[in-house]
């Protein structure tokens, strides 16, 4: 969440308090089967209690929850994002993971939702987490962060998790 709200914000402490070195910057941000709108996550019709008891002594429990949802700081300016999330995911709901990509298209942030179908809150089987990899990977080569992923890696990782797992 942290790479997305701007240092203005007053989230995040400088890595280095003493300032005698410069803030790392982001370069990309690989979200698994985040909470992406704790505002969402406090109201009816399904409001989850972790949220709601997370905030509850907070005087300013709405404006907290806003703060801290990084669908508020989607801008165009951000580093690349990747989601994963399962359409099945109990904890966080996957329609999280929708809205941030929505947001994030809407002010033309470079973002990637890979969904996995009946996935949970994690626990993803291998070929479902090879996959999330693969992706990763593709994603961050796409946007000039990672040495080039070749098709034939790709092939190999298929294969060995094709034939050293059970499903």
């Amino acid at each position: 969440m942290t790479g997305m709200a701007p240092a203005a914000a007053g989230l995040d402490r400088p890595c280095n308090p003493s300032g005698d070195a410069p803030l790392p910057k982001v370069a990309a941000i690989v979200n698994w089967y985040g909470i992406t709108d704790v505002v969402d996550l406090l109201k009816p019709p399904d409001p989850r209690g972790y949220a709601v008891e997370w905030l509850a002594k907070a005087d300013n429990r709405d404006d907290m929850a806003r703060r801290v949802s990084p669908v508020t700081w989607a801008r165009s300016d951000l580093p690349p994002i990747i989601t994963i999330h399962g359409d099945s995911d109990p904890t966080v709901p996957y329609s999280q993971a929708v809205k941030l990509r929505d947001a994030l298209a809407a002010v033309h942030a470079r973002n990637e939702l890979v969904t996995i179908p009946g996935g949970k809150h994690g626990g993803f089987t291998p070929q479902e987490r090879v996959r999330a990899y693969i992706a990763i990977r593709r994603f961050l080569a796409s946007n000039g962060l990672a040495d080039g992923y070749r098709i034939g890696q790709r092939k190999r990782a298929i294969s060995y998790a094709k034939s050293n797992f059970r499903y």
